[in-house]
């Protein structure tokens, strides 16, 4: 995460006082120091010995997200070493803590497609993958959606140019999308979300709002959007990934889950910036991505 230099507010430091003092044991004096985030409010928290990174959530965000689910998901990753050490879970208020990772660096697509760290994220979705404990949970995204659709026009009506058009060809695809295997993913594996011990160098993901039982070939498609690779990045994390070259349908399922999410996550964007006007470019700049990767797609 960006670091910051804002403190919390008195309301988000009576809630930090109250898990340290209550369920960490924890009474010494603390500091807080805002951090990154899109929709939430992140801080480190300094308390005496203890580091941590404390995660409140921002308005809105209950509209989207089952911290129950992302308790559960959550106590996965960090069971297997994928996540930092999980300290507090309110699966009510969706209030978390985590253990600060030592000398972390968050990565960045610049700095992901690195190739130590391109090999080191690969790695790390595979080990989810094989080893994360099933939830009863699936990120359908095509049962998500509607549900982001109606979530909008709560407010608004979608009047993206072709989207109707898009969305009907995507749905065509569902049968075949849904044929594959199902994993623990991670499921918004974005650059910013894999934070690397610069000492160790030791790669973790974090934040797990909208993990669940997925296609495994989802979190590698948005590794590879969302780093920006070029074929030869893509090849080598897809190789580092799958331990050998992918065959013609893998990377064809990667391609399809290319512009899958850059779809929902378009309408997430358009959902989301009715709370936060910064993002009013973001769903239509996805939107219009979504389209150009499918018309590629399709010759």
């Amino acid at each position: 995460m960006l670091r910051g230099f804002m403190t919390a507010n008195a309301e988000h430091a009576a809630i930090i006082r109250d898990i340290l003092s209550t369920h960490l044991a924890c009474t010494a004096p603390f500091e807080t120091e805002r951090l990154g985030g899109l929709t939430n409010f992140n801080y480190l928290v300094t308390a005496g010995d203890l580091e941590a990174v404390f995660r409140l959530p921002g308005e809105g965000t209950e509209d989207l997200v089952d911290r129950a689910v992302e308790c559960a998901i959550t106590r996965a990753a960090s069971a297997i070493g994928v996540d930092s050490e999980l300290l507090y879970f309110d699966p009510a208020t969706g209030v978390k803590a985590v253990r600060l990772i030592a000398n972390a660096t968050t990565m960045s697509p610049e700095s992901m497609q690195d190739s130590e760290n391109t090999v080191l994220a690969a790695r790390l979705l595979r080990r989810l993958h094989d080893e994360g404990t099933p939830v009863d949970f699936r990120f359908d995204v095509f049962e998500m959606i509607p549900q982001y659709e109606q979530a909008i026009r709560q407010n608004e009506e979608i009047d993206w140019d072709g989207y109707e058009e898009l969305r009907a060809a995507l749905f065509a695809l569902r049968d075949r999308m849904d044929q594959g295997d199902m994993a623990l993913c991670h499921c918004d594996p974005l650059c910013e979300n894999f934070v690397k011990d610069a000492g160790t160098k030791r790669m973790y993901l974090i934040d797990w709002e909208y993990g669940g039982m997925n296609d495994p070939l989802w979190d590698v498609a948005d590794v590879i959007i969302e780093a920006g690779f070029d074929r030869e990045q893509r090849d080598l994390f897809q190789n580092s990934y799958f331990g050998r070259p992918a065959t013609p349908d893998e990377d064809e399922r990667i391609s399809i889950n290319i512009v899958l999410i850059d779809f929902l996550w378009a309408l997430w964007g358009k959902q989301r910036s009715y709370y936060d006007h910064s993002l009013d470019e973001y769903g239509p700049e996805r939107f219009a991505r979504a389209r150009q990767n499918f018309a590629t797609l399709s010759r």
